[in-house]
C-alpha cells in the first residue's frame, strides 16, 4: 500500500488536532477552497495535503471530496479526539477503528439507498501500519467500531441510547462521513482517535481538560505513519 502513495490527505476537525502534522511538513502552501484551508506540503518526496474540516458530518464530507477531486489524494487519514463508549476506554486511550457508521442515520436508509452499506471499513493496510507503530511506541490502541453523529455526546442518557444500538468503541462527529466519502471515491482510509471524554454528563468538563493532550497523542502516531509512508515512497 504505502509504496504506491505519492499524495496523502490528512483531515482533522480542530486546529489543535492538526498542528503537529503541519509542524512536520516543509514548503507548505496555503490554499482556500469552499471556505476550508488546505495546507500542501512535503515530507521528503511525499506530498501531504493537511486540512481542518471543521465540526460535523457535512463539513467533513465537503472537505474530503475536495481532497479526492481537487487534490487527487491516494490515501486519506483522519486524526483527532473522540468520546468513549466502552468501559475500558478512558481519557487518553487510543482507538484505531476497524469500521465506521452513523449513529444518527437509519441503517436501513444506508443499505437501501446509495452507497448500499451501513458501515464503512477502514483500509486494512493503513490500519495495520498504525497499530504496528502504536505497538512499537509502547502504546496500546483499541479497535472496533467508531460511530459518528452531528452532536457532541455529553449526556449519559444519550450515550446509553447509542450503546443500546451499537457495539461501538467511541463516538465522534466526522469520521464516518470521511469514511463514506472515501468509500464512494475508492480511496483507502484509516483513522486514529484519542479519547478526550467518556460521553457522559461530565463530558464538557472532561473534554476541556483532555482535549489538547488527546489531540497531541493521536497526532504523534499519525506523524510516525506519515514518516513511514514517506520512507516507503522514497525506497
Amino acid at each position: 500500500m504505502a509504496d504506491r502513495i505519492a499524495v496523502v490527505g490528512v483531515i482533522a476537525a480542530l486546529d489543535s488536532e492538526l498542528q503537529k502534522i503541519l509542524d512536520l511538513l516543509e514548503d507548505v502552501q496555503e490554499e482556500q477552497r469552499a471556505g476550508i484551508y488546505y495546507y500542501v506540503g512535503k515530507l521528503d518526496s511525499l506530498t501531504v495535503v493537511a486540512t481542518v474540516c471543521g465540526v460535523g458530518k457535512v463539513n467533513a464530507a465537503i472537505c474530503t471530496q475536495l481532497l479526492c477531486g481537487r487534490y487527487g489524494v491516494q490515501a486519506l487519514l483522519n486524526t483527532g479526539i473522540a468520546g468513549s463508549l466502552h468501559k475500558d476506554l478512558v481519557p487518553l486511550s487510543l482507538v484505531i477503528p476497524d469500521s465506521f457508521a452513523y449513529h444518527d442515520v437509519d441503517a436501513k436508509q444506508m443499505t437501501f439507498s446509495f452507497p448500499y452499506v451501513a458501515a464503512f471499513d477502514a483500509d486494512l493496510g493503513l490500519t495495520k501500519m498504525l497499530r504496528g507503530i502504536a505497538e512499537a511506541e509502547g502504546v496500546m490502541a483499541g479497535g472496533g467500531l467508531l460511530v459518528t453523529g452531528d452532536a457532541f455526546i455529553a449526556e449519559t442518557s444519550k450515550k446509553r441510547e447509542i450503546q443500546s444500538i451499537f457495539d461501538a468503541a467511541c463516538v465522534d462527529m466526522e469520521s464516518a462521513a470521511i469514511a463514506h466519502t472515501a468509500y464512494v471515491n475508492g480511496i483507502p482510509f484509516a483513522a486514529i482517535r484519542c479519547i478526550s471524554d467518556i460521553a457522559d454528563d461530565m463530558a464538557d468538563d472532561t473534554f476541556r481538560e483532555y482535549e489538547e493532550a488527546a489531540a497531541e497523542k493521536a497526532a504523534e502516531i499519525m506523524c510516525l505513519l506519515l514518516r513511514k509512508i514517506a520512507a516507503s515512497a522514497d525506497a
